[in-house]
């Protein structure tokens, strides 16, 4: 039979069908291959999973009540297999009960065919599961592009940030005029600042992609803390800022990268002079969480308007945006989606607690 419209190019997508009854399955086949899909086949749900390994397919047909492997439970490892998971699969079966149904939807299944199955709602169905699929690849490309075109940006920016530090450091030479020497020191800070921008994104980048491995060694958290707060102690007195840091006598040590770990620092301090009150404090804190001095916990706490509830979680959302109370400025969440992932990165975890009366409290805790 033809359909009332025209099918996406279906000899470009390929489908398989897994069906143990041989009539069922070669009526599926017949049907698919008579509109000029790539069609191949699987007896039960074992052989179909061992063969979507090596073909995955565009598009699953497949049976529920099979042997071996049925059609949920071969649902189901599909969906826990993140190069299988976004593949459609088209449960086929004669139960109508709704228990089975929702027990499909709970195993991953995009959309159901009953038997005895209309050849008109068969075609349907797998053409709109195709196009759905080729949407989602679509979706990934253009995300793998503008990762990629990010990536160069980033890349190119460094050339002109490292003319501009130059430059601005040639006006702070010997017998330069005070007030071009302070303007020029000021133009390295941000240059800093952008150049720190500059290799977190980098950082995220191959962290998302895997691709970043961590140098780790055992390091005092409260000798890094402490290089730290000196980073930051010059903006921190222009913005009259107090710095504190509370450690151990004895060393806090944990199994670190130690440049990461270092910006992870940075960004929470930096953060917190940002919002901070002139006259207020900044605190860091560096503890063990028992006595055999593991784990290890690092608060930053601040006296600034505080984050609000409904936003503990989306701070640290790459990108997200939070308006905080009572200023122009909004809190932009890169830095923090970077220290989460440095922090995740160690096996460790990061939040955000309200400080009372004002202020947060962020939390990095570490295995020791």
């Amino acid at each position: 039979m033809k359909l009332p419209f025209v099918l996406d190019n279906p000899a470009e997508s390929h489908v398989l069908v897994v069906e143990d009854e041989e009539k069922s399955r070669r009526l599926m086949l017949d049907l698919l291959g008579a509109h000029g899909y790539r069609v191949s086949q699987s007896v039960d749900g074992e052989e179909a999973l061992g063969f979507i390994a090596e073909n995955p397919p565009d598009v699953i047909l497949m049976d529920v009540m099979m042997p071996k492997v049925d059609g949920f439970e071969a649902c189901r490892r599909l969906q826990a297999d993140e190069r299988t998971c976004p593949i459609p699969v088209l449960l086929v079966t004669a139960l109508n009960d709704r228990a089975y149904r929702l027990r499909g939807i709970a195993a991953g299944a995009t959309d159901f065919i009953t038997k005895p199955f209309d050849t008109a709602e068969v075609l349907l169905r797998v053409r709109n599961a195709l196009r759905t699929k080729r949407l989602y690849n679509q979706r990934n490309a253009l995300l793998r592009m503008r990762e990629e075109l990010s990536d160069m940006i980033v890349h190119d920016i460094r050339n002109p940030l490292l003319a501009i530090a130059l430059c601005a450091r040639g006006l702070t030479a010997k017998g330069t005029p005070a007030a071009v020497a302070r303007h020029a020191q000021a133009i390295l800070d941000q240059t800093q600042l952008l150049e720190t921008f500059v290799s977190d994104l980098l950082t995220v980048s191959k962290m998302e992609q895997g691709q970043l491995r961590l140098q780790l060694a055992s390091e005092d958290l409260a000798e890094l803390g402490r290089a730290a707060l000196l980073n930051h102690r010059m903006i921190a007195e222009e913005k009259n800022i107090r710095l504190e840091i509370t450690a151990p006598d004895t060393p806090c040590l944990a199994n670190v990268d130690r440049s990461l770990f270092l910006r992870l620092l940075d960004n929470l301090l930096s953060n917190a002079i940002k919002f901070a009150p002139a006259g207020t404090c900044v605190s860091l804190t560096i503890s063990r969480l028992d006595v055999s001095g593991s784990p290890c916990r690092i608060t930053v706490e601040d006296e600034g308007p505080g984050i609000p509830l409904g936003y503990h979680e989306t701070v640290f959302d790459k990108f997200g945006v939070v308006e905080m109370r009572g200023l122009d400025l909004p809190q932009t969440g890169l830095g923090l989606a970077f220290c989460r992932m440095v922090a995740e990165a160690h096996n460790g975890r990061i939040y955000v607690m309200a400080r009372q009366p004002l202020g947060s409290t962020f939390i990095v805790e570490l295995p020791g």
